[in-house]
C-alpha cells in the first residue's frame, strides 16, 4: 500500500467571505464579553487588550481587506468601545455603556438573520444616542 500527499487546491484552502464575516463576528464579540467582564471588574487594561486583540485578527482578515461592511462596523464597534476604557471616569460615564450595547447587538445579530442592516443599524444608534 502506498500513500501520496497530493497539495490542496488554493482556492478551496481560503474561506468564503460570508464565513469569514461570521468568525469575526464571533471573535469580536466574545472579545466584548470578555472585555465587559473584565471592565467589570475593574481591570480596564486587560478589557481594552481583548478588544485590541480582536481588531489585530480582525483587520488581517480578508473581509477587512475587502471592505465588508459588517466587518467594517466590528471593528468601529471595537475602537469605540476600546476608547472608552482609557479611565474609570470614562468607563462609568460612556464605556459601560456602550460596550454593552456592542455585545447585546452583536450576539443578537449573531443569533439570528437580519434582512435589513440599514435598519439595524439605525436602531443601535438610536439606542446608544438613548443612552448617553
Amino acid at each position: 500500500m502506498t500513500a501520496r500527499v497530493v497539495a490542496a487546491d488554493s482556492s478551496l484552502s481560503a474561506p468564503d467571505l460570508r464565513v469569514a464575516s461570521q468568525r469575526n463576528r464571533y471573535i469580536a464579540t466574545n472579545a466584548m464579553e470578555a472585555a465587559l467582564k473584565a471592565a467589570q471588574s475593574s481591570h480596564l487594561r486587560s478589557a481594552r487588550n481583548y478588544c485590541t486583540a480582536a481588531l489585530r485578527f480582525i483587520k488581517d482578515s480578508a473581509p477587512f481587506e475587502n471592505q465588508d461592511p459588517m466587518t467594517l462596523k466590528l471593528v468601529a464597534d471595537l475602537r469605540e468601545c476600546r476608547e472608552n476604557m482609557c479611565d474609570s471616569r470614562k468607563y462609568e460615564e460612556h464605556g459601560s455603556k456602550t460596550l454593552t450595547s456592542c455585545t447585546m447587538s452583536h450576539t443578537w445579530q449573531s443569533h439570528g438573520s437580519y434582512k435589513n442592516a440599514e435598519q439595524t443599524l439605525c436602531e443601535e444608534m438610536s439606542v446608544r444616542f438613548m443612552m448617553r
